[in-house]
């Protein structure tokens, strides 16, 4: 039996969110064979292989479910990586541990929401960035002009200087 851990990758088309929004996302699910030979005896002799990939499937269809109606889809857009599926994996650890597995870690690797609500996002997004760099230039800008009129406020003080002093002299 190998001591890696197993990568399962999982989709879930037209989940709804909790503003009703239907989104895909992908999941990826890190899973390995507990070393214990009981553990490993359960897992060999107590579930097949397409067991394991139909219940794997249910359950993990429902949980992502739950968790992605409870969120509404800007919250889900912003799960993206993230690995706030504790619930989840205990839930997984729980149905599958007397069958010798361990979940390890769940992660949402891909949302995809509608077009209809992705482009105006973007968009959204695009002139977050574009106004901070207008507000970033022109912060630059009045820094330069600030610091032309600091240097020329100090020559015009060198220059009344040196001629206070040559009158001196």
């Amino acid at each position: 039996m190998t001591k890696q851990n197993l990568v399962y990758r999982f989709p879930v088309r037209a989940c709804p969110t909790y503003d009703n929004i239907f989104v895909a996302l992908d999941i990826a699910v890190v899973f390995r064979c507990k070393e214990d030979s009981e553990s490993i005896f359960n897992f060999c002799y107590r579930i097949s292989i397409n067991q394991l990939n139909e219940q794997l499937e249910a359950a993990l269809t429902e949980r992502v479910r739950v968790l992605i109606r409870s969120k509404t889809h800007l919250e889900v857009n912003q799960i993206k990586g993230a690995t706030n599926t504790q619930a989840m994996k205990e839930f997984l650890n729980d149905m599958f541990g007397n069958k010798g597995l361990e979940f390890l870690d769940i992660i949402v690797t891909e949302v995809q929401l509608p077009e209809e609500i992705k482009q105006p996002l973007d968009l959204k997004a695009q002139f977050g960035s574009i106004n901070e760099k207008e507000r970033e230039q022109y912060n630059y800008d009045m820094r330069l002009i600030d610091d032309e009129e600091i240097l020329e406020a100090l020559k015009q003080r060198r220059y009344e200087h040196r001629d206070s002093i040559k009158e001196d002299f």
